[in-house]
């Protein structure tokens, strides 16, 4: 156990010496290096991410992305290779139900490239069999 737990505790007996499920010891100004009693505070592991504001959408630096770039350069992704079973199929299928597709209503978002192999892919013209794959679909 963190020694800031065990100091926490020592001043809430009322918590036999056992930090409740769910909850997490805070430090208020964020040094974790203080661990004066009144620098650390009980709460919800819930309370804490929103504090932190964990979970939401995060804005990365450009010096972020160069650095996870480099440091994945040359490397395979973790799911190449990989087929999906049908469990993990049924699973997306269904978390994707009520959701709205990306393209939904959106217009100009192909070329007329992309748009001419993605026709001649979907009727099965046989010229489309010799040329790339449309970007995406």
């Amino acid at each position: 156990m963190n020694n800031y737990r065990k100091i926490y505790l020592s001043y809430h007996p009322e918590l036999k010496g056992k930090i409740p499920k769910g909850y997490i010891i805070h430090h208020i100004d964020g040094n974790r290096k203080n661990n004066d009693i009144s620098n650390l505070k009980m709460m919800t592991k819930l309370e804490h991410d929103r504090l932190h504001n964990c979970g939401k959408k995060r804005i990365f630096t450009e010096e972020w992305k160069n650095n996870m770039s480099k440091a994945h350069l040359g490397k395979e992704p973790h799911n190449k290779g990989k087929k999906t079973n049908e469990e993990t199929k049924i699973k997306i299928s269904e978390a994707n139900k009520g959701k709205i597709p990306w393209n939904k209503g959106k217009k100009g978002i192909y070329s007329e490239e992309t748009l001419k192999k993605i026709s001649d892919t979907l009727r099965g013209n046989k010229n489309a069999a010799n040329t790339t794959k449309p970007d995406s679909i």
